[in-house]
Formats: structure tokens, sequence, C-alpha cells
């Protein structure tokens, strides 16, 4: 939003001529919470459905509501399109459904009352306008009626004082601010059209109309949908209108954060890709912890932290009684437990993730340093002088080879068991040997440490875990 107040702001400098500046409602002062406002009956169509007034799926409804809209700007060419003639067209096509178009009507009005939000930081844009003296009228070419538009706008401190309001409804086929519109704004405050300044996002209706017009304008595109949102909101579909939501909320956070020193395409990765991601990961192993009758999840760290922080959100909102833990565990922690029985295939998964590491690191893995080993590690070709090298593949297997021999074996589960008792001390005061039905969550690696934790748990109780 800094861009955009410092182009508007040298435009008004330098064209002290301009005296009436036309914002968009749509696009540029609000936006929906979901991707598209359409997406909004998906909304409608769930609540209709709760209170038994719908009994088809609800992506019957939206498509017919669509269709509706459709139909009422054919038939209405050349006249402003309401949202209640549209509920007529929808009542017109099913006699059947006994439900009034003002019931309907009123319905997705309380549902947009709910969904509409300011563009994060336009208010500031907006009080530019009014201390650089200039009058403020609010534009809106949509069927929402314009006192709901004005109540909205007010509610959120966006309309004030001498600020004026201009309602240009869709008239048949056209959706968009028409070159009418913009004369009889200039008409109404006794301005020619070279005086006003337009802001709005659609290409043509808000930036080559008015411009073809001989007034100035300001094409602003920061609350489209980007490329990953815009995948988001086409699953609408397929999702009831779920993925839609995080369509809006991408959006929401982007705007929101643009003004944080991020790197733009490292933001639009973190809100429109990262974040959906972790929010459907965490919704869906809520939802199967809940399925599979557990009552309790354990996040692992480090990673687990944000999605514990957002399963303690997403519970609450989807009413899940699951008791959410984080654990504090790490792989050099938790899979040494396990080598009080040091098998090879346990030494394996203990030292998982040390190939890049030196002869003496891995070895600190399970407690023990090259010194302890020294004749072994030579007779094996490990001189002294490769000790605090990085190990190829070969010679990591060749040192598994020699942490697998018998009495080197007693000699690793002596060492670790200080470490092991601590950790089994750890785990037993976190609940996670207790007679209930638990989980882990993770998020990436080999799976190393649900393995320790699931064989742990295992061996002390004979109840197994599940993991997500």
């Amino acid at each position: 939003m800094e861009r955009i107040k410092r182009i508007i702001e040298k435009k008004l400098d330098d064209n002290p001529d301009v005296r009436v500046v036309t914002v968009n409602v749509f696009g540029v002062v609000l936006v929906p919470r979901v991707g598209d406002l359409s997406s909004a009956l998906f909304r409608l169509g769930l609540q209709l459905q709760a209170q038994g007034l719908l009994d088809d799926d609800v992506s019957w409804f939206v498509r017919a509501r669509i269709r509706a809209e459709d139909r009422a700007r054919q038939n209405f060419a050349g006249m402003p399109v309401s949202l209640v003639e549209i509920y007529r067209e929808l009542w017109d096509e099913h006699h059947d459904w006994d439900v009034a178009p003002e019931t309907l009507e009123k319905a997705e009005l309380d549902v947009q009352r709910e969904l509409i939000v300011p563009v994060p930081g336009i208010d500031e844009m907006l009080s530019l306008v009014r201390r650089k003296g200039r009058k403020l009228v609010f534009i809106s070419d949509t069927h929402l009626p314009e006192a709901f538009l004005r109540e909205r706008l007010a509610d959120f401190g966006l309309l004030v004082g001498e600020d004026g309001f201009y309602s240009c409804p869709p008239r048949g086929q056209q959706r968009h601010v028409s070159a009418a519109c913009f004369s009889e704004i200039a008409s109404q405050h006794g301005i020619t059209l070279e005086s006003m300044l337009h802001v709005g996002s659609h290409p043509v209706a808000d930036d080559h109309t008015p411009r073809r017009l001989g007034m100035h304008a300001l094409h602003f595109t920061e609350a489209w949908l980007n490329r990953y949102e815009r995948e988001l909101e086409a699953g609408r579909w397929a999702s009831n209108g779920v993925s839609s939501y995080l369509a809006g909320a991408a959006r929401l956070s982007r705007l929101h954060h643009s003004n944080g020193g991020l790197p733009n395409a490292y933001l639009q990765v973190l809100t429109g890709v990262a974040a959906p991601l972790l929010v459907s990961f965490v919704a869906w192993t809520l939802r199967m912890a809940q399925q599979n009758g557990l009552e309790r999840l354990y996040f692992l760290s480090r990673e687990g932290e944000v999605l514990f922080e957002l399963a303690r959100i997403l519970a609450r909102r989807m009413n899940l009684d699951v008791q959410l833990h984080y654990l504090y565990v790490s792989r050099p922690a938790v899979n040494k437990v396990l080598l009080k029985d040091p098998t090879p295939e346990n030494l394996a998964w203990a030292l998982t993730h040390t190939g890049s590491l030196s002869l003496r690191s891995i070895l600190n893995r399970v407690d023990l340093d090259p010194e302890d080993l020294a004749d072994k590690l030579v007779r094996a070709g490990f001189d002294q002088s490769q000790w605090d090298e990085r190990l190829n593949d070969q010679e990591w297997f060749a040192l598994l080879d020699i942490l697998a021999q018998p009495d080197v074996s007693g000699l690793l589960s002596r060492k670790a068991q200080s470490s092991r008792g601590a950790a089994m001390g750890y785990l037993e005061a976190a609940g996670i040997f207790d007679d209930v039905a638990i989980g882990f969550v993770d998020t990436a690696g080999t799976g190393s440490q649900m393995r320790a934790l699931h064989m742990l748990r295992r061996r002390r109780t004979d109840r197994d875990c599940v993991g997500f």
C-alpha cells in the first residue's frame, strides 16, 4: 500500500487541477474473505442447508444462483440488476423451492456482511486524499444495495465527513463502471472529466475507459489474486468453497504484510503456498485424529511448533475435543534411547542424517569419542588424521560395522544409560506412556523420531500410536 500512496501523492501534487478522486469500492477499498465475491455463495448454501431451506447440494445452489444472475442481466438489458431481481429469476426457474426471493436476498446480504472486509492499509490512502484537499467519491459497480455498502464503509470508518458515494449498478451485460457513470459524477460536482482521478482494479473499466475520457487514472492491482491464490480459488468447486477461503486468507495476509520488508516473491510463496499447505495439513490431521478416536496429539519439535500453534487455533474453531501437546525431542536425544539394544538396524536409525558429518561428530551422537575406539578405528583404516573429516558413504557403513561389534555394543549401551534415563523420564512426564490413544505429528525427514517414540511406547505399554 505504501507504493500506491506514493503514486497517488505524486499524481495529486503534479496535477493540482484534480478536484475529485473516485475510488471503486470492490477490489480497492473492500475485498471478501474468500477469493472471489461469488464464492460467498458456498457459505450461503451451507447456511440454507443448516436452516432446512435447501435440500440439494451446495454446489447446485451456487451454480443455479450464478445462472440466475446471468439471465437477469440478459432480461434487464440496459437496466440496473438488483440482488432481489436475481433471486426472482432463480425462483422463477425453481417454482418448487418454497423460499421467497426477499428471504434469499437478506440471507446473502447477511453472509456478505460477515465476509466483506477492508483492504489492509486502505484507510491511510483515503486519508491522504482527504489531507490533499480533494473530494473523495466511492463508486460501487455491484448488485449489492447502496445502503448496505454505505453501512459497511461507515462501520469500518472509511466513509466519513464530506465523502461522496455513487452507485453504478450493473446494467444488462455491463458489469463494471461505465463512461456514463464518470460523466454523471463530473456533472454532479460541476467539474470536467479532466479534473477527476479514478482508482480502480479493472484494466478496461477502471483504467482504459477513464483515460480515454481524458481523466487521470490509477490501475490498482494490489488486491488482485496472484497466481497461487488463483490456483486456490480454482479448487472451490471440488472443496465446496473451502479453498476459496484459503485464497482470500492468503490475499489478506499478503496485503497485510506487504510493507514488512519481505521480498515480494518470498511473501507470495509464504502466504499463497506455505500457509495454505500447513493449515490444510493440520486441519486434516485434526479430523483424522477425531476419526481414529485419539485423545492426544503430540507435535514434535522443532518444525512442529508452527503446526502446534495452528492446531490450537483450528481445534477451537472446529470444536474438537483433543489434547494438544508440544514435545521437545530431537533425533540425537530420542533415537539413541533404543541403543539399550544396539542392533545394526537401531544403530542405522540412531545415526539418521549423519552422512555429512565427521567421524567424531557421528560418534558423539551415541555418546562416544574416537579415542574410545582408537584401536578398532585404526585397524579398519580410519587414521587419526581423518577423525575430524567428513566421511563418504563407504566409510559411514564401515563405521556402522564397527559399532555393531558385540564389545562395542556393550560400550554403547553403557554410555547411553544416563541420557536414556533422562529421555525416558521426560517422555513419561509428558504422558507418552499413559493408557490413552495418542498420535504424533511431524513434517519431514525419514520418520526416525516417530519410529523411536512408537517402539518405546510399545515396549512400555504394548499400545500403538498413530503417526501423521
